[in-house]
């Protein structure tokens, strides 16, 4: 069953271009006055983490809608997939894999260090649900973890 707000879109036009070609994932921020420096924020981050990395979810285009009220701030994201902490349901006790565990763990870490050494940025809310997936079907086939895209709660240093 599709969201309420889901069945009233409409594709007008092609605005971002996944990885396979078709799909991509559009984020609409709240708008309003303490909303709209967060999302021009969001946006500028995201901006500059896009630039620079594989490692991190890419931002592809950006683009506001005139709502009823207010306007918002739209953004057009790779489509990736499920978070860290649903395949760890999925695989069950003992977990994860230790290979897989391993290749989750470095490209992290190689994330983190882009964000914090060449964007300036904090990453303030580390956890499984933060950490997406992007399922290859050639990892799947062969047995390694999927790559990983980092959807980031993103700060500033000052």
């Amino acid at each position: 069953m599709l969201d309420p707000a889901l069945e009233r879109a409409e594709a007008l036009i092609r605005v971002g271009v996944g990885r396979s070609g078709q799909c991509v994932a559009v984020k609409v921020l709240k708008s309003g006055a303490v909303f709209s420096q967060a999302g021009q924020d969001e946006t500028a981050l995201l901006r500059c983490v896009s630039q620079r990395s594989c490692d991190c979810v890419q931002l592809l285009d950006e683009f506001k809608v005139v709502g009823v009220n207010r306007v918002h701030i739209c953004l057009v994201l790779e489509l990736l997939g499920p978070d860290l902490r649903s395949w760890q349901l999925c695989c069950g006790n003992p977990g994860l894999p230790r290979p897989w565990v391993k290749q989750i763990l470095s490209q992290v870490l190689r994330g983190l260090d882009h964000l914090h050494s060449r964007c300036k940025i904090i990453h303030t809310d580390i956890k499984p649900e933060n950490i997406l997936l992007c399922l290859q079907p050639l990892y799947l086939k062969v047995g390694f973890p999927p790559n990983i895209l980092t959807a980031f709660q993103l700060s500033i240093i000052s």
